[in-house]
């Protein structure tokens, strides 16, 4: 319901632009960030993959259902995204959770490896609807600029949400009390503008 909300809250900007880029790299850095503060705090990203994987999979589920898909395909589709996020999200989360280090090495490896994360992901999810769709190939899709546009978006968010989960990352590590740990990031995304509770409204429509 929140992110629903968030979602139709998002300035409307044009797909390719700075501020599209951002706005979308924002969403996505908020989305994230749960699992990454659980990851580290518990000293296993395993525990926040698990919590991506049921995000994913109750987002895309629900989507397909709206759709008017049967449950049997929503619940393929659902878990085809969900395994397919989980798996490529292995990777940039390590780097993440990783402890030590210099901060902009972190930055950089968290940045390249989302950015390179994301794509592929895309296109995993893409080769899944297309294989469902008897009217097109792979091959014939990724002929659409459309389709390339899509993909490269989404390299250039995912470089951009790595970086600021890496920083996000930094200031969690900074103190080895849970408590001040989880406080310190909670600080960083009110103060970035990326989690701000004041604005969501609960699933019952109240503040």
């Amino acid at each position: 319901e929140a992110l629903n909300e968030l979602r139709a809250n998002a300035p409307d900007v044009r797909p390719g632009t700075l501020p599209y880029y951002v706005s979308k790299g924002i969403g996505a850095t908020a989305q994230m960030a749960p699992a990454l503060a659980t990851s580290i705090l518990t000293r296993n990203p395993n525990v926040g993959l698990a919590m991506i994987g049921t995000q994913v999979f109750g987002g895309q589920y629900a989507s397909a259902r709206s759709e008017g898909k049967p449950v049997h395909e929503a619940q393929a589709e659902a878990f085809v995204y969900a395994l397919s996020e989980v798996l490529t999200e292995k990777i940039p989360l390590g780097i993440l959770t990783a402890q030590g280090g210099k901060r902009l090495t972190k930055l950089l490896k968290a940045g390249g490896a989302e950015g390179l994360q994301e794509p592929i992901n895309a296109a995993i999810q893409m080769a899944y609807d297309i294989g469902m769709d008897e009217t097109v190939t792979l091959a014939e899709a990724l002929k659409d600029p459309k389709v390339r546009q899509e993909l490269f978006d989404s390299a250039i968010i995912g470089a951009f949400v790595g970086t600021n989960l890496a920083a996000v990352a930094g200031v969690v590590q900074g103190d080895t009390t849970p408590a001040a740990q989880l406080g310190r990031a909670l600080d960083e995304l009110v103060e970035t503008g990326e989690f701000n509770l004041m604005n969501v409204e609960s699933p019952t429509g109240s503040r």
